[in-house]
């Protein structure tokens, strides 16, 4: 997830990347541009600020706080996991490369988010 001055401007979702076993995140070219085309238009369009999401983060080390910077005009989100690590850390290496298409040298906060509970619960 992609946001810019708090709004969504950009999502990706595994399940519309194509390809097994190795997904296809880059497979319209979305990611050769900063920042990246969107893949599909959902209802998250409509409103999705990344305050919204934030009240959910928490950082894993409980004395650190997480938004200290918060400065920064682009917050890209990234959920992964173990259950999917090696597609995880495939799209993490793809974001790290989009990142570096940034011309603007605009500052840019990443937040990796596990999300593995979700599998066990």
């Amino acid at each position: 997830m992609y946001f810019i001055n708090d709004t969504l401007n950009s999502h990706h979702i595994n399940c519309n990347t194509g390809g097994f076993p190795n997904l296809r995140w880059n497979r319209n070219k979305d990611f050769n541009t900063f920042i990246p085309h969107k893949q599909t238009h959902t209802k998250l369009d409509l409103g999705f600020l990344f305050s919204h999401l934030k009240i959910y983060l928490k950082p894993t080390n409980k004395k650190q706080n997480l938004f200290l910077n918060n400065q920064a005009k682009i917050k890209i989100v990234v959920f992964w996991n173990f259950y999917l690590e090696r597609q995880s850390k495939r799209l993490i290496k793809l974001i790290k490369k989009n990142i570096n298409l940034n011309k603007n040298k605009e500052n840019v906060e990443i937040y990796f988010v596990n999300n593995d509970k979700l599998y066990i619960e």
